[in-house]
């Protein structure tokens, strides 16, 4: 689907179902917006990385080794990162535990970030 200038594209996920991420392409800038990727498909991750985001939104619930299953840890979350090749990751779905285990710790990765309420991310 085109907006003007913006592309957007849905990109297979995995949940406990099947659940999609969106890929936001601008002529200067790319944004991922993927709310479900723990366990998600190979090739989402194989696309994605082809032609690494500027910002990757991207979930993240769990402090290292804490994870359930449903939702990325932070270790997972730098993979994922890494992974891609983004600039910019910053974290939603976090949980009360994480917050304040990266107030404590940092995210340990140049890129990462806790999202905020509010925040905006330029694509245009």
């Amino acid at each position: 689907m085109t907006v003007g200038d913006i592309t957007v594209t849905a990109v297979p996920l995995q949940h406990s179902r099947p659940t999609l991420g969106y890929v936001f392409d601008a002529p200067h800038a790319r944004v991922d917006y993927l709310t479900d990727t723990y366990r998600s498909p190979q090739a989402t991750r194989y696309f994605l990385a082809e032609d690494p985001p500027t910002t990757m939104v991207l979930d993240c619930t769990h402090p290292p080794e804490r994870g359930h299953g449903k939702h990325n840890t932070l270790e997972q979350a730098h993979d994922v990162h890494s992974a891609v090749g983004t600039r910019q990751t910053p974290l939603i779905h976090i949980s009360h535990e994480l917050d304040a285990w990266i107030q404590a710790h940092g995210t340990g990765a140049n890129g990462i970030t806790p999202a905020t309420d509010g925040q905006c991310v330029d694509i245009i």
